[in-house]
């Protein structure tokens, strides 16, 4: 992830002063069929992230951003994590070159405020993941 939309998500936490709550799990990757394209990439782990299911959310993840990832979606709340999860969902593709894409999203802070954010996706094992935040 990001330090800058980590250190932002980490801030607005502290400003609005949530406490966090887990989710129900759930979602994420029962299938085993984790990204045939970045688009699914992008849905399943949005979806995973919306139910509160981390574990399935880093199935999207590759191997070496899990450990970071998980520990930033631990540390957000609910509201963090939905505001997230919307923004990569809502996210457009500025970029695909072979195995890699890039795409660009705009997070909405609790204060009002838009920020763009780019993150990317590359493929693992031929498989879709999301690779930075």
């Amino acid at each position: 992830m990001g330090k800058k939309l980590l250190i932002v998500l980490m801030l607005s936490l502290a400003v609005v002063g949530i406490q966090g709550c887990g989710g129900q799990g759930g979602a994420g990757n029962a299938g085993g069929t984790t990204g045939g394209s970045p688009q699914q990439a992008i849905t399943g782990f949005s979806t995973a992230i919306q139910n509160g299911d981390i574990s399935g959310a880093l199935t999207y993840v590759v191997k070496a951003s899990q450990a970071k990832v998980g520990s930033a979606l631990q540390t957000m709340d609910t509201s963090a994590r939905l505001r997230l999860a919307i923004a990569v969902l809502g996210s457009n593709k500025v970029s695909e070159t072979g195995n890699r894409s890039v795409y660009k999203g705009t997070i909405l802070l609790p204060n009002g405020q838009a920020i763009e954010e780019t993150f990317e996706l590359i493929t693992e094992d031929g498989i879709w993941k999301v690779v930075s935040l």
